[in-house]
């Protein structure tokens, strides 16, 4: 248990110097499970995004423009972001092997990349 205990510490401490000092600041423990660090990554500035003020939404979210003013649109696209992540902390908190994701995770995957380039103010 004490050597398992030091080797966690040892791969913690490793980890935090190749982040702080690399130019890609990656760890090698990162490339162990990318995507998993890269939800991790990508679930707070989704949850940062929704959270700050926002000015407007994307053309996609007007599909029909039943409303001239753009603001009855903005909660259709906070749904949307809100999805994205959930989806996005819901992987982060499985941290295990599926071969199969669950439909709330792949409709997050499939809303951030239709809307990828809009994730912008």
């Amino acid at each position: 248990m004490r050597g398992i205990r030091f080797w966690m510490i040892k791969q913690t401490l490793k980890a935090f110097w190749q982040r702080t000092w690399r130019i890609d600041g990656l760890a090698d423990m990162d490339m162990w499970n990318v995507d998993h660090y890269l939800a991790t990554k990508i679930a707070p500035a989704l949850r940062r995004f929704v959270e700050v003020e926002r000015h407007g939404v994307p053309t996609s979210v007007l599909d029909e423009p039943k409303h001239d003013d753009v603001d009855w649109y903005v909660p259709i696209w906070e749904a949307i972001l809100w999805k994205m992540v959930d989806g996005f902390e819901r992987m982060i908190k499985c941290d295990c092997f599926q071969l199969d994701m669950d439909s709330y995770e792949e409709e997050a995957l499939e809303l951030f990349c239709e809307f990828y380039f809009n994730l912008w103010d």
